[in-house]
């Protein structure tokens, strides 16, 4: 298995624990994945992914538990999931809130 299909693995086994409500143990885990290389956007929006859905419900309504810097890496884990083309990454719900409108507002 080589690092984009570990991390792709990975990738799919948590979005599926996180669905079906359970709670993973990521300790070791996470760790392993960061170890691996990412090769393309697909590799980079993968890797987001799975720090998204490590740190957020399955249903994506966490914007207003998010620390500044969890707010500019879920940014950047929707952008990598545009760029990448791979939609399946997100849940809908990643992309059907308010997340920018509000940090828009906030700033100024």
């Amino acid at each position: 298995m080589n690092d984009s299909e570990f991390i792709e693995f990975v990738f799919e086994q948590l979005k599926q624990m996180k669905t079906e409500g359970e709670n993973p143990d990521l300790v070791h885990l996470l760790p392993a994945v960061s170890a691996q290389k990412a090769d393309d956007w697909s590799g980079i929006a993968l890797k987001l992914a799975i720090w998204r859905w490590a740190r957020i419900r399955a249903n994506g309504d966490a914007e207003r538990e998010m620390s500044l810097s969890d707010r500019l890496i879920y940014s950047a884990f929707r952008d990598a999931v545009k760029l990448s083309g791979r939609d399946g990454l997100a849940a809908n719900a990643d992309f059907e809130n308010d997340f920018y409108a509000e940090l828009i507002s906030s700033a100024a």
